[in-house]
């Protein structure tokens, strides 16, 4: 009997061993049905790790009784990674402003674990949902114009993923004004015929044009 399996990636599902086995010449093989354990039981590991296991074969060729065979199966953690990333773009005087993404590697993703987000030197804990989704209100009263990194931190678990990609990810919050005229045009009298100029200028965040 040979146990084969793996090795496996983390996806939140159960991962199970194969068993074969051939005959006394080493080659034709048996027929049969195979049932596993694994660290000593019959569930189906999950979990990143190693397991030991353990196949009991069942022929159902009259000429051969059941037989064992021993294995490993490993199971990897995921890397997950960052998508839909906050950039919000708001007008000076806002009082907050709510920052989210989502974290995933295909379908699994590391519900109930934190992402720490980070904006102006301020760390919020965010709890991500079975989906992969998170979500946080930040207070940012009293912002001037400019822009302000965003970063987003997931420093992985023990037992289902690592960290994502160098554990942290980026955006960007721009705190903007509208434009104001700071110089008026004035009135001018010239001679008929030839040309005036009519100066006026402006400012904002970004500068406007």
């Amino acid at each position: 009997v040979t146990v084969t399996g793996g090795p496996f990636t983390y996806n939140g599902q159960g991962q199970a061993a194969t068993a074969t086995a051939v005959g006394i010449d080493g080659v034709t093989p048996v027929s049969g049905t195979a049932s596993f354990t694994y660290n000593g039981s019959s569930s189906t590991p999950v979990l990143a790790g190693t397991y030991a296991v353990v196949a009991t074969f069942t022929p159902t060729d009259p000429n051969y009784s059941s037989s064992t065979g021993s294995g490993t199966l490993v199971i990897n953690k995921a890397t997950p990674a960052f998508s839909n990333l906050s950039s919000p773009k708001v007008n000076v005087g806002t009082s907050t402003v709510t920052l989210s993404g989502h974290i995933g590697a295909g379908s699994a993703s590391p519900g109930g674990d934190d992402v720490a987000i980070t904006l102006n030197g301020v760390t919020q804990p965010v709890t991500i949902s079975s989906g992969g989704n998170f979500s946080t209100t930040f207070n940012i009263q009293g912002l001037a114009t400019g822009t302000y990194p965003i970063t987003f931190a997931y420093l992985g678990d023990s037992t289902r993923f690592n960290a994502a990609g160098s554990g942290y990810a980026s955006g960007t919050l721009t705190v903007q004004a509208a434009p104001s005229i700071v110089t008026s045009p004035v009135s001018q009298t010239v001679v008929s015929g030839t040309s005036v100029t009519f100066p006026a200028s402006a400012t904002g965040y970004p500068a406007p044009t």
